[in-house]
């Protein structure tokens, strides 16, 4: 069968489905059509939102229950659960209504501390609260208007991702559309509807896609493109204290291009020839005190081309005579080109990488001591060979023995020992870093476990449907379980199947990136595959190395969906390296080289003008 006979069978079942269609229907689908022509961005956005509505709530809302980590945030908001039947098995069931509620000192704090906890969370919380009374909806907060406000935002952020991918349009739906199917996978889109934190940093995920292809989408970066990423990223990172490590990709990415352009003064006078060189304009009076003959003379003997003026003025008028001291001056002028192209870049980089450290200074110390608990007590004791022999290497003392693969809140917790103190003033993430450098076999143990946290998705102790539902207690929700079943079915080759896909992504990121044949826009989504590739590795190991098992699954959950993530963008990839056309070979014809000292040759050297000054894109 050809293309042709395809057509025709396929312009035929559109007929017979016109036919199908109630007359009262025809104008609304036909309106929807040409939305969908006219505005592919906006009629997908459109789609993906409803699809989230009617996954979320299509049947009874699915979400997740609270195993009392939701208390932090929720208790800033002045809520507090609805009360549960006593018959009812603790965090079996979703209970979406939050009633009102004051606290008092420190009862609304972090395990009592007394401290806030900080959460980009927050925020929609907090509208959700809002929404909640407008509409007049029973309690004072209810969790499902919270799904209503996250569906709307990842269907902003499919939208957007489609009007910023390169290529034709319907691989750019499809594959914003497969983004869309990862987020509203069972592994995923309970969260929405939870007093978790998770939700902001999925949906900072999901917002960083477009941001960076915006970015990336030039040659030379505009400042509000960066000032949206860094805003994304900040988003990002305050979501949870463990998203930190998202600053190894944003960062450089930042770097990545000049945000500056080059043009001429205003002062150019006429184009002149040095011999041996290019082609530069001499302005008549460039600096005050600098005669213009002596900037002449300077300009034929030592200045190199593609140098700012201004920078060129700063440095020594000669190069020291040794090799060594030559070479380090040519470093220095390319390293203060470089950055005179990135200065809103580095402020920017500067800005964003303080305020995270602040954010991350100011958490709750009990949220701190609880993570290097779990660090110490649960991975490393937990899974010891020789106890004592690794509490002799964290200088810890003996009678913490027993111990040993305890959380804090078990019976046999170190905290109830007198020594407990100790642990909390002297253990630091410096010492447990320092462990796994002394010790790195036990750095096998630690990627297995989480391995399969990441295999596993979801956490199985905490239900996803209502108790009004007709489900089991502990009932999960798998009305999308594509990437569920998908991890399920690699998890025993999971130390293959895993690093494996991220790895690849990662290369093949690089590879597309480094194509000087390729249009910026199509090396931004190798960028963009080789960022994701790398961010999720940087979160697995922050998640291990700072949370421990404590909780796995629940806390991989940026994790699960970088990976899932990883699909769409790769078939992205290969959507961008297909619009790649080889250079072609020159023409004999009309490629004829110019003279030497050509007015046209002096023209097509004038880029590389050294009287230039730097000026914002």
């Amino acid at each position: 069968m050809n293309g042709k006979s395809v057509q025709i069978y396929a312009g035929r079942a559109r007929e017979f489905a016109w036919k199908l269609t109630p007359r009262r229907v025809r104008p609304l689908l036909r309106g929807a059509l040409t939305l969908a022509r006219s505005e592919p961005a906006v009629s997908t956005g459109v789609a993906w939102g409803l699809i989230m509505l009617a996954r979320l709530f299509l049947g009874g809302a699915v979400g997740m229950a609270d195993n009392f980590d939701g208390h932090r945030l929720m208790c800033q908001l002045g809520v507090a659960p609805h009360p549960i039947p006593a018959s009812q098995p603790l965090w079996a069931y979703l209970t979406p209504r939050y009633d009102s509620y004051t606290w008092y000192g420190e009862s609304c704090s972090a395990g009592g501390s007394g401290q806030p906890y900080l959460s980009t969370e927050y925020f929609p919380l907090l509208l959700a609260k809002l929404l909640t009374g407008f509409f007049g909806l029973p309690g004072a907060l209810d969790l499902r208007m919270l799904g209503i406000i996250f569906a709307l935002c990842v269907a902003a952020a499919i939208g957007w991702t489609v009007s910023e991918l390169p290529g034709p349009m319907w691989a750019r739906v499809l594959i914003a559309s497969g983004i869309g199917l990862a987020v509203a996978d069972s592994a995923v889109a309970p969260y929405f509807i939870s007093p978790f934190s998770e939700p902001a940093a999925v949906l900072g995920m999901l917002l960083l896609i477009p941001a960076l292809l915006r970015l990336l989408g030039r040659e030379r970066v505009r400042v509000r493109d960066l000032v949206l990423v860094a805003a994304v990223a900040a988003w990002t990172i305050g979501a949870k204290t463990q998203m930190a490590s998202l600053l190894l990709v944003v960062v450089p990415v930042l770097l990545l291009r000049p945000s500056r352009r080059l043009i001429r003064h205003r002062g150019v006078s006429r184009a002149r020839r040095i011999p041996g060189r290019i082609a530069v304009r001499i302005p008549a009076s460039p600096l005050p005190h600098i005669p213009t003959l002596q900037l002449r003379r300077r300009l034929r003997r030592r200045l190199r081309p593609g140098l700012p003026l201004s920078l060129r003025l700063w440095l020594p008028r000669r190069l020291p005579g040794n090799r060594i001291a030559r070479r380090e001056a040519e470093r220095a002028r390319r390293f203060l080109r470089w950055a005179a192209v990135r200065t809103p870049a580095l402020v920017i980089c500067v800005l964003l990488v303080g305020g995270t450290v602040e954010f991350q200074r100011h958490q709750p110390r009990w949220l701190n001591e609880i993570t290097r608990y779990d660090d110490v007590f649960t991975s490393i004791l937990g899974h010891s060979p020789n106890v004592q022999g690794d509490l002799r290497a964290l200088h810890l003392p003996a009678d913490f023995a027993p111990a040993a693969g305890s959380s804090i809140v078990a019976d046999n917790s170190a905290a109830t020992l007198p020594d407990y103190p100790r642990f909390v003033h002297r253990a630091t993430f410096g010492d447990i870093l320092a462990f796994y450098a002394t010790h790195p076999l036990r750095l096998f143990g630690v990627a297995d476990r989480g391995l399969a946290g990441v295999a596993a998705t979801r956490p199985s102790y905490l239900g996803n449907y209502q108790a009004s539902s007709d489900a089991a207690p502990y009932e999960q929700d798998c009305r999308l379980c594509i990437a569920s079943a998908a991890f399920t079915l690699t998890e025993p080759f999971r130390w293959v199947v895993i690093p494996g896909l991220w790895i690849g992504a990662a290369i093949g990121g690089v590879r597309l990136a480094r194509r000087r044949s390729a249009p910026a826009r199509a090396r931004g989504v190798g960028v963009l595959l080789a960022s994701v590739g790398v961010a999720t590795i940087a979160q697995f190991w922050t998640v291990m190395l700072t949370e421990g098992d404590s909780d796995l699954e629940k806390h991989m959950l940026p994790v699960v969906l970088g990976t899932m993530l990883l699909g769409p963008l790769v078939f992205a990839a290969f959507a961008a390296a297909d619009q790649i056309r080889p250079a072609s070979a020159p023409d004999a014809e009309h490629d004829v080289p110019l003279p030497r000292g050509t007015a046209d040759e002096e023209a097509a050297d004038a880029p590389a003008d050294p009287s230039i000054a730097l000026e914002p894109a």
